[in-house]
C-alpha cells in the first residue's frame, strides 16, 4: 500500500503449493526458506503471504518484481525457482498433517520421499499470473487475509504470516493528497460510500420493483483500505464532506 516497484520492473503474482498429502509445518517452512534464498539470489523483490488450504497444507501467495525481463521468461523463471526449492528439500520424512478420516498409514502416492517426485509437482505446484496495470486484484486478495472472511485460512503457531524479500528495491509511494476527517466526518463519508456501492436489482415482489443487492459492510471508524477505479467520484465525495465544515476562519 505504501511502496511500489521501480520503473522497469515487471510485476507478477505467484502461488506456490506443495503437492501430495500435507507435510509438517516445520518442513513446509524449510521449503519456503529455500525458495526465499533463491529469490533473493535472483535479485527479486517479493511480498509474500502464507495461507492454510482446506486439506491442511501451507501454501504461499506472492507478488514478485523482476527487472528487465519478458513475460514468458519471467513465468519460466518463477516456476523453475519453486521446482528448485522442492528439489533442494531432498527426502522428506513423511508425516500426514491434514484433516482426513484416516490420518494413519498414509504413504505418498508415488512412494517417493522427494517432494519434486510427488504427483503433480511439476505441473501444479507453481502458478504464475501477470498483473494488471496497478495490481489491485492481487493486492486486495492479500489484504483479504486480515478480514474475518479469511480467518480460517490463517495457520497458527508458525511465526510470520507475511513478509518482504528484497526490501531495499521497493520505493516509497507518496500520496497525491492527504485529508484528515473527524470521526463524524469519516462516518458520514463511509455511509455515503457504502450507499453508492450498494447495487439495486429487479425484484417483482418489492414495492417499486427493485430491492437492494449485496451490501458492502465496512467499518464506520478506524482505517479502511479501498481499491477503486472511481477516483474522481471518491475525490468529489471527499470535497463534499469537507465543504460542510463550519467556517471558523474570519476574513
Amino acid at each position: 500500500m505504501t511502496h511500489t516497484l521501480p520503473v522497469g520492473y515487471m510485476e507478477c503474482a505467484a502461488t506456490f503449493t506443495i503437492p501430495g498429502e500435507p507435510i509438517s509445518y516445520e518442513n513446509a517452512q524449510k521449503l519456503f526458506l529455500k525458495w526465499r534464498t533463491i529469490a533473493k539470489d535472483n535479485g527479486w523483490a517479493v511480498v509474500w503471504r502464507v495461507e492454510l488450504q482446506k486439506r491442511g497444507q501451507l501454501h504461499w501467495h506472492c507478488i514478485i518484481g523482476m527487472k528487465d525481463v519478458r513475460q514468458d521468461i519471467a513465468g519460466i523463471a518463477i516456476k523453475t525457482s519453486w521446482h528448485k526449492a522442492l528439489e533442494l528439500m531432498g527426502e522428506v520424512e513423511y508425516e500426514y498433517m491434514g484433516w482426513g478420516a484416516d490420518p494413519f498409514n498414509k504413504v505418498p502416492l508415488t512412494g517417493s520421499k522427494k517432494l519434486l517426485e510427488w504427483n503433480g509437482a511439476y505441473i501444479y505446484s507453481a502458478h504464475v499470473d501477470f498483473m494488471d496495470a496497478n495490481g489491485a486484484r492481487w493486492k486486495r486478495y492479500l489484504l483479504d487475509h486480515t478480514t474475518k472472511v479469511k480467518q480460517e485460512q490463517i495457520p497458527e503457531n508458525i511465526g510470520r504470516h507475511w513478509g518482504v524479500i528484497g526490501r531495499k528495491q521497493f520505493v516509497e509511494v507518496l500520496p497525491s493528497t492527504v485529508e484528515t476527517f473527524t470521526p463524524q466526518e469519516y462516518a458520514k463519508f463511509m455511509r455515503c460510500l457504502d450507499r453508492m456501492w450498494t447495487p439495486y436489482i429487479r425484484h417483482d415482489g418489492a414495492l417499486f420493483g427493485r430491492r437492494r443487492g449485496y451490501t458492502v459492510r465496512r467499518g464506520k471508524s478506524g482505517k479502511t483500505d479501498l481499491f477503486t477505479k472511481s477516483k474522481p467520484t471518491i475525490d468529489r465525495l471527499i470535497q463534499w464532506v469537507l465543504q460542510q465544515r463550519p467556517n471558523t476562519i474570519k476574513a
